[in-house]
């Protein structure tokens, strides 16, 4: 690491000071740390600038904001989820949202938040109760993995938390392929 430098993502739309600084360090990548549009911006500030070397980013970064510098970060390392990869939940899901909002983009934390209620359902299904919470919780591994769902939620906790498993994909010609573990 060569260089942190902060940004306000919520008033900020120039970034040239920051990225100035940290091209002047010759990185060997940058890690941008924003939400769609924002990172966009930092992304063709950064290319306006001259670096030419990889981005990297951070979960925020979804393929809506992709889209807007799809030219612009060949080679560049992102987290992808399941939504990225179009695994067969996540079509499913995307079908199924499309169909009910024509004009909008399905985003990785809705398909996230339609996994957990499933979780749930599926839960107090299998718990026979709906008004306890920790029969819930406790039917909660019984009813996992369920290979329909759109991220790849394995196991729980005792604490009832799911985790998460995370992919990471580089954007090769335009598209975003998953990295493999070497």
């Amino acid at each position: 690491m060569v260089a942190i430098e902060g940004i306000d993502e919520r008033k900020q739309t120039d970034f040239y000071p920051q990225l100035t600084k940290i091209v002047g360090t010759n990185p060997d990548g940058i890690f941008l740390i924003a939400h769609d549009s924002v990172t966009a911006m930092m992304v063709k500030q950064a290319r306006e600038i001259g670096y030419k070397r990889r981005l990297v980013f951070s979960e925020g970064f979804h393929a809506p904001g992709r889209k807007l510098v799809i030219d612009k970060i060949e080679g560049s390392i992102t987290p992808a989820g399941p939504m990225d990869m179009l695994t067969p939940g996540a079509e499913r899901y995307i079908n199924m949202f499309q169909k009910m909002f024509p004009n909008e983009i399905p985003q990785a934390y809705g398909a996230l938040t339609f996994d957990q209620f499933r979780i749930i359902i599926h839960a107090m299904e299998k718990s026979q109760n709906i008004t306890d919470p920790y029969a819930i919780r406790a039917a909660v591994p019984k009813v996992l993995p369920i290979p329909d769902y759109i991220n790849l939620i394995k196991d729980s906790y005792e604490t009832g938390q799911t985790p998460l498993i995370y992919l990471f994909g580089e954007i090769k010609n335009g598209k975003l392929i998953e990295v493999q573990p070497e």
